[in-house]
């Protein structure tokens, strides 16, 4: 495996990276660089090194409970999450390697996963 991308590296993918495959949530590019650069450029679930141009951004929750408002206010009351939580927000983006994210796709971790994270 080679070495981790630097940031001259990432600044040349820029103008090439765009969200397919990455939801309905539009991620700007500093959102992106912002989660990759906290987890230490590693995947959240995995723990593994992810180069950039392979970065996904995972919801915790996932985006299809907008579209379901019970099933969101039932798990932001189980979960003892704030009122005011938003599914679009960092707290609710995890950065996942491309192969986890698509295997998850809109199912909901079990309970304990999470309340880990959020």
């Amino acid at each position: 495996m080679g070495k981790m991308e630097t940031t001259a590296s990432i600044n040349a993918q820029l103008p090439t990276l765009d969200n397919k495959s990455m939801g309905k949530h539009n991620f700007s590019i500093p959102q992106r660089v912002a989660l990759w650069q906290a987890y230490n450029k590693r995947c959240a679930i995995s723990g593994e090194p992810i180069f950039f141009d392979q970065l996904h951004i995972d919801h915790i929750l996932p985006e299809k409970l907008l579209n379901n408002p019970e099933e969101l206010e039932h798990l932001k009351v189980n979960y003892g999450l704030r009122e005011d939580f938003d599914i679009n927000s960092y707290y609710n983006w995890l950065p996942v390697k491309i192969k986890i994210n698509l295997q998850k796709g809109g199912l909901i971790y079990s309970e304990s996963n999470p309340r880990y994270y959020l």
